[in-house]
């Protein structure tokens, strides 16, 4: 049986979004097992580096989720019922991107360093992994209908498109330069300027504002300047290296 946003099988309701997510983590583990050869990286080390990573966007993005929802726990403090209702529903409620992208980052340092692989390496093979997962989640933020636009407008699916443009562009860098081009940060500047223009046209205020700007765009501000500093520390040495 199909619904709206969700399908039952077996007596079971699944969401798209939650389909849409596996299908982005397996399109992202498929991409990079076929591009692993390039980065000299072992089909046994990608597997083990996408277990990390779905643990780096689990709770990356469900922690930055509940650090955006600290000011509505301040403001209905007295009125909230401390239930495990309560608390299924916070943990099942919405994951924030940018959590996750720190997590997952995060999960791979931890990868690498405790088995001794290239970082710079693994973020290289892994830059267009990160929109084409993005991609597949936008989509299922569009099926869901959160993360939207003013008045509904599809913000969704305007960022979906956007993440895979940025996907064939990391893409056709890499495949004609070498194995250093830094094309992670290069997806970190095009993301984040598109990310921050974005945000002025979404429709959901509640999830969260530090002054005139959302949380998301201070971030996408840090992960832009963070992008243009890397990007400019390896042209002044007139040639790429590693992350």
């Amino acid at each position: 049986m199909i619904g709206e946003n969700y399908i039952l099988i077996l007596g079971k309701t699944i969401s798209f979004y939650s389909i849409l997510g596996v299908v982005g983590l397996l399109a992202a583990l498929l991409l990079c097992i076929k591009r692993r050869r390039k980065y000299d990286l072992q089909r046994d080390d990608l597997v083990n580096i996408m277990a990390y990573s779905v643990i780096g966007i689990v709770v990356g993005s469900k922690l930055l989720a509940l650090i955006c929802m600290i000011p509505q726990f301040i403001e209905y403090w007295d009125k909230i019922q401390w239930s495990n209702e309560f608390l299924q529903a916070i943990m099942q409620s919405g994951f924030v991107f940018y959590g996750g992208f720190g997590g997952v980052i995060l999960a791979f340092y931890i990868y690498c360093r405790q088995f001794g692989l290239p970082f710079g390496k693994v973020m290289e093979m892994a830059a267009p992994a990160f929109p084409l997962f993005h991609f597949f989640g936008r989509l299922g933020c569009y099926t869901a209908g959160c993360c939207g636009g003013i008045d509904g407008f599809p913000l969704q699916l305007v960022e979906a498109f956007g993440n895979l443009a940025i996907f064939a562009v990391i893409i056709f860098v890499q495949d004609r330069r070498s194995a250093f081009t830094k094309t992670f940060p290069l997806y970190m500047l095009i993301y984040g300027c598109m990310r921050f223009a974005l945000e002025f046209f979404r429709g959901d205020p509640e999830r969260g504002f530090i002054g005139p700007l959302s949380v998301s765009q201070w971030i996408s501000a840090v992960v832009v300047l963070i992008a243009v500093l890397i990007l400019k520390k390896d042209g002044s040495r007139g040639r790429c290296g590693s992350l």
